[in-house]
């Protein structure tokens, strides 16, 4: 394989500099909280080697919608470069906050960078200099695709390096000819030496999650988000060991939720139920079985009653056999006799008036959120 570098991970993405950009565990994405149009500049490659020529570049993209991308490559042996009859340096232009990459990349244009218009690997022969720099535009409408798994090829390696030297001599046809097999051979052994990223939840494709699944089965796999399965996945000995506790229920819950659960066991009131009157309806409000228990959930976090089915699926894989449970929700709002708990899911405010014509009619005091 040709040397090369990598960048693969969230952290050596953001090495980079980024405007309308956000980062990931598996590369880059448009924020489309901020714009429609982002651009991200990587690291300047420096090759240590005047009038160096740069081989390859290559990057995955995973299409969510019509996202259009642009790959800008620019060679140069000095970072210096003139824009509107002034030199600057590249290199301290990065480290001013205040410039935006768009004006930057608008200034780059200067030196004749080379566009390469939604092409995932591309061929840099054209590309002559101790540096290289490379952006990113990122356009999009809709839900923007990612840009990962980017690999820069230093050097330019041809097969006929490794035959007898008779067959050099005007050799620009074999060339052309044996440069055919070795791409094919090279994107095989680039598959082969990332074969280790294809088994981990972080970054494979979302297709291969069922696989792992079956190796490391998930509770109620298939009512998961794609998100939450890279999650337990990844952190499968986190989520198993605690797997039937207390701990490990409302871990399972707050993920699916993506909110706070809590559970009341029948210890938790057994003794608040034997001195009251109301025994009745503590038994209402909690299962009565010692070997039970009761989940509290906020009402917004399962809105349906698929979602509370859902969940119920989950639960029943993961608490032992014998044990009795109920779900039950959290509503934003005070109702005595019902589920309610001071400080989670109701809190007393200040008193108001309400007044008509500037007239007073009554004060009342407000109760939940």
């Amino acid at each position: 394989m040709n040397p090369s570098i990598r960048i693969q991970t969230e952290h050596a993405w953001q090495k980079g500099y980024a405007q309308g950009i956000s980062f990931g565990k598996n590369g880059i994405f448009l924020d489309h909280d901020q714009c429609k149009h982002g651009w991200y500049m990587g690291e300047i490659m420096d090759s240590s080697e005047s009038g160096h020529e740069w081989s390859r570049m290559r990057y995955t993209i995973e299409p969510r919608s019509e996202t259009s991308i642009l790959l800008w490559t620019l060679s140069m042996d000095q970072l210096t470069f003139e824009y509107e009859d002034q030199l600057y340096n590249l290199e301290e232009l990065l480290e001013q906050p205040e410039l935006s990459l768009k004006k930057l990349t608008t200034m780059l244009q200067e030196g004749e960078p080379h566009c390469h218009d939604n092409q995932s690997d591309v061929l840099l022969y054209q590309e002559k200099g101790r540096y290289l720099i490379f952006w990113f535009e990122l356009i999009s409408e809709g839900e923007s695709s990612i840009v990962s798994g980017l690999e820069i090829f230093y050097e330019k390696l041809s097969w006929l390096n490794y035959l007898p030297q008779i067959y050099s001599q005007d050799s620009a046809f074999l060339e052309q000819y044996l440069a055919i097999f070795q791409t094919v051979h090279e994107e095989i052994e680039g598959v082969i030496d990332q074969m280790a990223t294809v088994y981990k939840p972080e970054s494979t494709e979302a297709g291969f999650l069922e696989v792992l699944n079956q190796w490391l089965p998930v509770d109620g796999f298939s009512y998961w988000n794609e998100g939450q399965k890279r999650l337990i996945l990844s952190q499968y000995p986190e989520f198993n060991q605690p797997r039937g506790t207390r701990e490990g229920i409302l871990k399972y819950v707050s993920l699916y939720t993506e909110s706070d659960a809590y559970i009341v066991e029948y210890k938790d009131f057994k003794s608040l139920k034997d001195s009251s009157e109301h025994s009745k309806m503590y038994e209402n409000l909690y299962t009565d079985s010692p070997y039970g228990f009761t989940l509290l959930v906020r009402a917004e976090a399962v809105k349906n009653r698929k979602q509370v089915q859902a969940l119920d699926a989950i639960i029943k894989e993961i608490v032992p056999a014998q044990v009795i449970y109920k779900i039950a929700k959290l509503s934003p709002y005070m109702v005595l006799g019902d589920y309610t708990y001071l400080g989670v899911n109701s809190n007393i405010c200040n008193q108001t008036e309400i007044k008509l014509d500037e007239q007073p009619l009554l004060s009342t005091g407000i109760i939940g959120e």
